[in-house]
């Protein structure tokens, strides 16, 4: 959209969103198909998330060759290995330290680049899908047989 992000209102200055506005743009929601010329395009990406569930993000930029900067937080330091620089997202001055860092320093850049681009390989749909069937199975086998209720179990269809 371009447009003010709402929450700005409440944190910033006119002036102090100036000066953020020369620097970042907001561009709203973005179109699944859209997003490998977003990610490829930037510098970095930064993703100092709080709550993330998993960090699907990180994982398309580190795809599409952007050098990761993501939160010590949640999942974030499984799903991005050795591949990204952590921050604590609640110290604004680590974040910007690990902007600098990597903005300097072209050597930790395509190293990350190199790592994320071997670490993606490593997350599949279909692996999840059999990694998923797995602990339903395992939970399925767990149960007592004269349990009052019994589970299905999960049943799934596959190709190989």
């Amino acid at each position: 959209s371009g447009e003010r992000p709402g929450f700005l209102t409440q944190l910033l200055t006119p002036d102090e969103y100036a000066f953020i506005q020369a620097r970042c743009r907001f561009v709203g929601y973005i179109h699944d198909s859209d997003l490998p010329t977003l990610y490829g395009s930037t510098e970095m990406f930064l993703f100092p998330s709080v709550s993330e569930g998993f960090g699907l993000p990180i994982l398309e930029a580190m795809a599409c060759g952007t050098p990761v900067i993501t939160s010590t937080l949640t999942a974030m330091p499984e799903v991005a290995g050795d591949a990204a620089l952590f921050v604590n997202p609640h110290q604004p001055g680590q974040i910007a330290a690990a902007m600098q860092q990597l903005a300097d320093d072209p050597v930790l850049r395509q190293t990350l680049i190199r790592r994320g681009k071997e670490r993606v390989t490593h997350f599949s749909w279909k692996r999840t899908a059999r990694q998923l069937l797995a602990t339903y199975q395992s939970y399925d086998a767990a149960q007592p047989t004269n349990s009052p209720v019994q589970p299905r179990g999960a049943y799934v269809k596959t190709d190989s």
